[in-house]
């Protein structure tokens, strides 16, 4: 979008004036061109705004993401150490597991 609206400004400086003269060629006076200029930079801008609210919701998304799988992590990690702990705490000091009661 930002290429589409990037060229969009290139084109619109490019261009040969529109309106008709004396050579056959067509001209614009200044208020058209200030017209096309306004409208061309109206659409850069809303391209511009559209790329950046896209930006910013995939950079929501994958940091949302990206939590999702830190809290799925530190869970199996607190998961096995506490079956750890009570392993360790069924031994006993025999070095045996104990029968529960």
């Amino acid at each position: 979008m930002i290429i589409i609206g990037f060229m969009a400004i290139v084109v619109g400086f490019v261009m040969p004036d529109r309106g008709t003269s004396s050579d056959g060629r067509f001209r614009l006076n200044e208020e058209e061109k200030e017209a096309v200029r306004g409208s061309v930079n109206e659409m850069v801008k809303h391209s511009v705004d559209h790329a950046a609210n896209d930006i910013h919701d995939k950079v929501d998304d994958t940091l949302e993401e990206a939590l999702q799988n830190r809290n799925a992590a530190w869970s199996v990690s607190q998961t096995k150490k506490i079956s750890a702990i009570h392993e360790y705490s069924d031994i006993g000091f025999t070095g045996y597991p104990q029968k529960s009661r």
